[in-house]
Parts: structure tokens; sequence; C-alpha cells
């Protein structure tokens, strides 16, 4: 019988992947006996001729894994995984709780990842008659939209904008 005292503390990590590397990670940990999560939820992509359903990462570059904190540096040795997410030198832990309410959450139809704008944050404007725009949070206006001004004609106008069609633009500190 084994003493519940001395099995290993396993524990959610979140690992920082690749661009566009998630499933293969998620694939390779679930091949090395890791439990891997990897929440996923369906878009609709337009292209010019039709519209496909895609299954893409629920939150893109991130994976979690549970593992005992003794493992997870050999978990680094996988190709397509840059780091775990750490606070001061330690990978956090994710509670069970938050991995089970992500997976009920999937189960809905109306799912979708808000970035947490703030006023005055630079945006990129992806899709609609404003693709390739850049512009300002100007306003929030409820839950789903923003009003953001537009900055490449000059002028302050200000459009509403679907939270999906706008993704904010990461400055770089020099």
């Amino acid at each position: 019988m084994t003493n519940p005292d001395s099995a290993p503390n396993l524990n959610w990590h979140i690992l920082y992947t690749y661009p566009r590397y998630e499933r293969k990670v998620h694939n390779h940990l679930l091949r090395n006996n890791f439990n891997s999560f990897l929440p996923v939820h369906t878009i609709v992509k337009q292209w010019s001729d039709r519209k496909k359903k895609t299954e893409v990462p629920l939150f893109p570059n991130y994976i979690f894994v549970q593992t005992t904190t003794n493992k997870c540096f050999r978990v680094l040795d996988f190709h397509g995984i840059s780091h775990f997410i750490a606070f001061n030198g330690n990978p956090v832990v994710v509670g069970d709780e938050v991995i089970q309410t992500i997976k009920k959450m999937m189960g809905t139809s109306n799912l979708s990842v808000e970035e947490r704008l703030i006023v005055g944050d630079k945006v990129l404007i992806q899709g609609g008659i404003f693709d390739g725009l850049t512009g300002i949070v100007y306003r929030k206006n409820g839950r789903s939209r923003f009003c953001v001004q537009i900055s490449a004609i000059n002028q302050i106008i200000s459009v509403d904008i679907d939270t999906s069609d706008v993704s904010m633009i990461k400055l770089v500190k020099q």
C-alpha cells in the first residue's frame, strides 16, 4: 500500500509554446505520459470565396501540463516549448478548479476570449472594412464592443469594432 503523503504532488502548470506549436507539443506530452490540456474552440474563417469552421487554441501559445515540480524542467527539453510561465523563478501553479471551469466553459457555443484592452491601448483591426488599420482604444461600450480611435486617416474618428476583429499591439520597450 502506498503512503498518500509520499505520492508525487501533481500540479497544473502553464507552458508557453512557439507560435502554432500548441497541438504538436500537446500530442508530444501525451505520448510521453504527461497529462496535458489544450483548450480549443471553433471559429469561422472567411476567405474570399468561402467560410470554414476551424478549431483553434483558446489561448494561443499556451497549454497546460500536469506534473511535479521536479519534472517541470524535463518538459522543457521537448521541441516547441519556449518556457514555463513563472513568478519569482518558480513555475506558476494553476488549481484543478480553474482547469475544470475551462473544460465546462468549452462546452458552450458562445465561448470567446476577451483581451484585456483598456482605454489608450494601441490596437490592430483584423477584419471588416477597417482591416489592417491601427488605432487606439478610445472608449469601451459594454462587454463585446469597443470604440476605437482610427489614427491612420489623420482624423479623430471613432467606430464600433467587434472584439474579435481587434488585437492589441504589443509595444517593444527600447
